[in-house]
């Protein structure tokens, strides 16, 4: 029989071990960690190594496999928990955070506060236990009876808010080491996130917490650079994904036009202004507030849409004391 792709699971789980399988070989993720996505791609990767020794003909010799990694990525809706003060996107409050696992392992930290509220914010630091950050988790796709699954990954993740559409979270993770099974789907104790997404429209939108610009659309690259450490004792050659370097991430906007003495974009990119940005929308348990306090513009052309003329701005987010470049809270 065809396999559908419709018929598919997205589980995600923070690993106990650095680059060790949490699930274990021939086991499925439990139900609890188990979220919604959509746009699922993986692309595995092995290292042929050719070999060229002369000998007494021309035809090629066999490739030895190698080094062994691969990337999983998929979207999501931004939705918050079940309730105030869950995880986003998780049907649940406990450890089994689901979608929070895979934002923490982009350089990320999730606090919770119960009933209140959940904060995420860069963190260079690496914590398995509350608050959970930075961590590297194991993941998996399940589709139609096959499971393809990574583990040791860390990755990278973007927001996309788009005028009267749900907000969507990017994420790709890059794993040190994968396999293929078949698989049933998860049934038993499968609960997903029944909360509405809320769209990007009635929200506010705040530029130096005074100017209200009229935007389409706001795009974060939260601008992590995810690397593999060789490790020649792990089975793939890889022991885990790491974070390297510097983090350097985007926000762009596409604003409208107004006059230099209502707000003067251009004057401020010239001048290197250190600036604010916020953009709250949603209400509880969905009520996002992403916030930048330290925004430096990095381009800012003309473009025109509809005959109305709009700014393109590139913006890079900057860290003031450190891991504060940006920050999001649900309530």
């Amino acid at each position: 029989m065809p396999m559908q792709e419709q018929l598919a699971q997205i589980a995600c789980k923070i690993e106990t071990t650095e680059g060790a399988d949490i699930w274990g070989a021939g086991t499925p993720p439990g139900g609890a960690d188990i979220f919604l996505a959509s746009n699922i791609k993986f692309t595995p990767d092995i290292k042929m190594v050719t070999r060229k020794q002369v000998r007494g003909n021309n035809s090629p010799q066999t490739s030895l496999p190698g080094l062994r990694s691969g990337k999983l990525s998929f979207d999501v809706e931004m939705v918050g928990g079940s309730s105030a003060g869950h995880p986003i996107g998780s049907a649940n409050s406990g450890n089994n955070f689901g979608l929070a696992s895979a934002l923490i392992a982009c350089n990320v930290q999730q606090t919770l506060v119960v009933a209140t509220s959940g904060t995420y914010a860069p963190c260079s630091d690496i914590s398995t236990s509350d608050p959970f950050s930075n961590c590297t988790v194991s993941v998996a796709w399940m589709m139609d009876g096959k499971m393809y699954k990574g583990w040791g990954a860390r990755g990278n993740a973007k927001m996309v808010l788009n005028d009267g559409e749900p907000g969507k979270l990017s994420i790709e993770l890059t794993l040190a080491d994968w396999s293929e099974e078949d698989e049933s789907l998860v049934s038993s104790g499968v609960v997903y996130n029944s909360q509405t997404p809320p769209v990007f429209q009635g929200a506010t939108f705040s530029l130096d917490s005074t100017y209200t610009a009229i935007i389409s659309k706001l795009e974060f690259d939260l601008g992590c650079k995810p690397a593999l450490r060789p490790d020649v004792s792990a089975s793939s050659g890889y022991r885990s994904a790491y974070i390297a370097g510097i983090r350097e991430p985007m926000v762009s906007f596409d604003p409208e036009n107004v006059l230099a003495a209502t707000y003067d974009f251009m004057g401020k990119w010239r001048a290197g202004t250190i600036g604010t940005l916020s953009a709250q929308w949603g209400s509880t348990p969905s009520q996002f507030t992403l916030t930048f306090g330290y925004l430096q513009y990095e381009g800012v052309s003309l473009v025109e849409k509809d005959g109305l003329s709009r700014f393109d701005i590139k913006a890079s987010p900057k860290g003031s004391s450190g891991d504060d470049e940006w920050g999001l809270v649900i309530v």
